[in-house]
């Protein structure tokens, strides 16, 4: 159980650090860092269901996750699990619609006890499934390890817990507006050419939505 316990202390890290970084957002909570992008609200609630459906998968139970055919898991299982697991990483992608919340926990507070509770459940059944020896039959992998598996989810918070951390060290969306952004760009570039191409481009501008998401052009 060493493996298992270890991950999971792992995984309750990385949900400590997505509550203490939505808890620096204060004000910005339920604002989204980019128009088209989640609030730190809606984070919080998409990790929240990620845990509560693996915690669905690791007991055998029905899940809202996407049911691939058998015959794709072993591509799917090195293309993604094996690809992040190695290099500790998760890439760009999107999610299906049940993983997509529309709002999520009012305030922080109560976006801390919707985390605290999730993983407290799929922390609960992973230990039991990894008890009895057994692998998660996942929908989306296939069978894999438990601890490869709890893994893939720390990593998954992780990957949020950083966006989150940038949204409250830039100012968010609502409070600059536009113009201000991309003359502060400019004047970082040293140019007020209207083409100039950014060259200086960091996931920060996309968090106070600079020049779009492209970032090709300010």
């Amino acid at each position: 159980m060493a493996d298992i316990n270890t991950a999971l202390e792992a995984s309750k890290d990385a949900m400590e650090q997505l509550i203490l970084a939505g808890e620096r957002t204060r004000t910005t909570w339920t604002s989204p860092r980019a128009p088209g992008k989640w609030s730190p609200s809606q984070i919080v609630e998409h990790v929240a269901r990620s845990l509560e459906e693996s915690a669905n998968v690791a007991a055998g139970r029905p899940s809202k996750f996407p049911k691939l055919p058998g015959v794709v898991h072993p591509i799917v299982r090195g293309l993604l699990l094996k690809r992040v697991l190695r290099k500790a990483a998760f890439p760009k992608a999107k999610t299906n619609k049940a993983m997509d919340p529309m709002s999520g926990p009012a305030t922080v507070g109560e976006g801390r006890v919707r985390l605290e509770m999730a993983h407290q459940k799929f922390a609960e059944v992973c230990r039991q499934t990894a008890s009895h020896g057994e692998r998660m039959r996942t929908t989306i992998f296939g069978a894999v390890r438990v601890e490869d598996y709890v893994r893939f989810m720390e990593l998954h918070t992780r990957h949020h817990g950083k966006q989150r951390s940038t949204v409250s060290r830039w100012c968010p969306w609502h409070t600059m507006n536009r113009s201000r952004i991309v003359f502060a760009r400019r004047s970082a570039l040293g140019t007020t050419s209207p083409n100039a191409r950014c060259s200086a481009a960091s996931p920060s501008c996309t968090a106070v939505g600079c020049a779009a998401e492209s970032l090709d052009a300010i």
